[in-house]
């Protein structure tokens, strides 16, 4: 099916071998249940992302629709996924948009039993600002004793974490020296102190139960046989153990993640179906000059991945030509491997200055310009150059990237001159024409890369999602900005943000108007008309009461819009809102006239 009927015999030989390993490891019913309910969310109209994570490197995954990717066609490796030296669990992430992933939860809860299936719970804890705050308030004091206590803290680290009140008077603790204000507090104030020990006791317990953003447990017989289960008020049943100590259980985990991005593309692809029926998604050219032309003029804006300001000037430095290189660049831009882009960019532009310290490395390293980028090449080079079986590679890079010592020299042994200890044998570099310097000298660069080298496998699959946004936007700017725009309503700098590229890519935004917009924001013959959900003060569900009624015959006046909502969620506060935002703007009345008739019609 996806070689049109004939596909090539490395593909057959590839997948093949695949399946031997995932029969051998008993997990032909894994896949089989992951494949189930993905084909089913396609058919059912919700949009599911191109694959995520290693998974993709699966052909058997790319065969039975579970992902988008040819993995051969991307050098991705199975066994960075499901390696045969390495029994764990595979691991198969699932991006949905938002609202199609509840109806997918459901789908699995109806079709396996909602007795076998349930999402995670996850404990929140009493944090540092919460445990002082509240051992002031139960101790009597002021809301304001609280507040000043807390703003003594240092500033929060990345992430939004704050230092916790033990680490405050803790020298070893890496962050000591930034709270010196605090222990000054402290030791001037007796007050500050009480509370403080108090904090020291109620911090770190658990405040409150939540449901994971993704993981929900999958058993083929009933969850409460190995776990208890909680249902919340909103009907919502979770496990009362959190995901990793049921998969210590025995149980399976699977990942339904929610997508925005992907809401913005079917949005975006509905849109452009009304007027060009045969648009596909999935039917792009994905060698498109006039996409990269774009993503080389760093017009970015809205472009998954690749709308950061640092994203913009290293688009604009690379020029990309291809899809590999906008996965390059998604694995390059995050710390750590962010220093190696300089020389990408200098190698991609001067070709003539990229050296390999041995020939065999070429082939492998020159889809990044001669850097080592994914984890994937280091794994390459162990198979190509020393005779590790991908099992045996998978392991060593493992151990690399956590910096696991004993068994990096260990490997470095078998990596230079073989091993021939049954199950694990190799020739090595210097069996292979490669001298023993040379072999230790790539093996110290692997050793410093492996710890930021990043999945390809992961970068390819959002690098599709990033090609599909920035075709969208180059191809139909208004539809995607449309749908864009709908997808941040609830941010308001994000719809001014948006707005403001609207306005650079010539598009003009028309104000809201009860007789034409819809909830979200549409395209209209190149224009984008702004969306009624994005008005303040005015409800949802007034919203698809106002779009529903209109079916019958247009609104005629402002007291013939309040008439017919009359009953539901109308009130004077809304009126108001949407005849500031211009709602009403075509009836040909001023608003401040309108706004002044608002109490009079209500009353009447």
């Amino acid at each position: 099916k996806r070689y049109d009927g004939n596909p090539p015999m490395e593909v057959l030989k590839q997948a093949d071998y695949e399946c031997g390993v995932i029969c051998q490891m008993q997990f032909c019913g894994y896949f089989l249940v992951v494949a189930d309910y993905i084909n089913w969310a396609k058919e059912h109209g919700v949009m599911v992302g191109p694959g995520r994570g290693s998974a993709a490197g699966a052909m058997v995954a790319y065969a039975m629709g579970i992902t988008e990717l040819d993995p051969l066609k991307h050098g991705l490796i199975f066994e960075r996924f499901l390696n045969p030296e390495r029994v764990s669990l595979p691991d198969i992430d699932v991006d949905f948009d938002p609202e199609g992933r509840m109806r997918v939860l459901g789908y699995v809860a109806d079709k396996y039993g909602h007795d076998k299936v349930a999402q995670c719970v996850i404990y929140g804890t009493i944090k540092t600002k919460q445990a002082l705050k509240d051992s002031a308030r139960i101790m009597g004091f002021p809301f304001e004793m609280g507040t000043r206590i807390t703003e003594a803290l240092p500033p929060a680290a990345t992430g939004g974490k704050d230092i916790s009140v033990h680490d405050i008077f803790d020298p070893s603790a890496k962050r000591y020296a930034e709270a010196r204000e605090y222990r000054e507090l402290y030791d001037s104030d007796p007050e500050v102190k009480r509370i403080t020990e108090e904090a020291k006791g109620i911090e770190g317990l658990i405040r409150q139960t939540g449901v994971h953003a993704c993981a929900t447990i999958m058993g083929s017989a009933p969850i409460t046989d190995t776990s208890p289960l909680l249902e919340r008020t909103d009907g919502t049943v979770t496990t009362t153990f959190e995901y990793h100590t049921c998969e210590t259980l025995g149980l399976v985990k699977m990942d339904f993640l929610g997508l925005r991005t992907l809401t913005v593309i079917r949005d975006a692809e509905a849109a452009i179906q009304k007027k060009d029926p045969s648009f596909s998604i999935r039917k792009l050219d994905y060698d498109d000059a006039a996409t990269y032309k774009m993503l080389g003029q760093g017009e970015t804006e809205g472009v998954f991945q690749l709308e950061s300001s640092g994203m913009k000037q290293v688009l604009v430095g690379l020029q990309p030509q291809n899809l590999e290189d906008v996965i390059a660049l998604i694995s390059l831009y995050r710390p750590g491997p962010m220093d190696s882009i300089p020389t990408y960019l200098r190698n991609r532009h001067e070709p003539d200055k990229i050296s390999y310290k041995t020939p065999q490395l070429a082939h492998i390293l020159d889809v990044t310009n001669g850097c080592i980028v994914y984890q994937e090449q280091v794994m390459q080079i162990f198979r190509e150059l020393a005779g590790f079986s991908f099992g045996q590679a998978d392991n060593v890079r493992r151990a690399m990237s956590k910096k696991k010592h004993a068994v990096m020299e260990a490997e470095r042994e078998h990596f230079v001159h073989g091993c021939t200890e049954p199950g694990h044998e190799c020739p090595g570099c210097v069996a292979n024409g490669i001298s023993e310097k040379v072999a230790n000298e790539i093996y110290d660069e692997m050793s410093s890369f492996a710890s930021y080298a990043f999945n390809k496998s992961h970068a390819a699959c959002y690098a599709y999602v990033a090609f599909q946004t920035a075709y969208l936007k180059c191809h139909y700017p208004s539809e995607f900005m449309a749908a864009l725009l709908t997808s941040v309503l609830d941010n308001t700098d994000k719809v001014i943000e948006y707005s403001g590229e609207c306005a650079r890519l010539g598009i003009k935004v028309l104000p809201p108007d009860v007789n034409i917009s819809n909830g979200g924001f549409t395209a209209d013959n190149g224009k984008i008309r702004f969306g009624l959900n994005a008005v303040k003060n005015v409800g949802r569900n007034l919203i698809e009461r106002v779009v529903e009624e209109r079916k019958e015959k247009p609104y005629s006046s402002l007291y013939d819009f309040c008439k017919r909502m009359h009953g539901t969620e109308l009130n004077r506060r809304a009126v108001e809102c949407l005849i500031k935002a211009g709602a009403f703007d075509s009836m040909g009345i001023n608003r401040h006239s309108l706004v002044e008739a608002v109490d009079g019609i209500i009353k009447s």
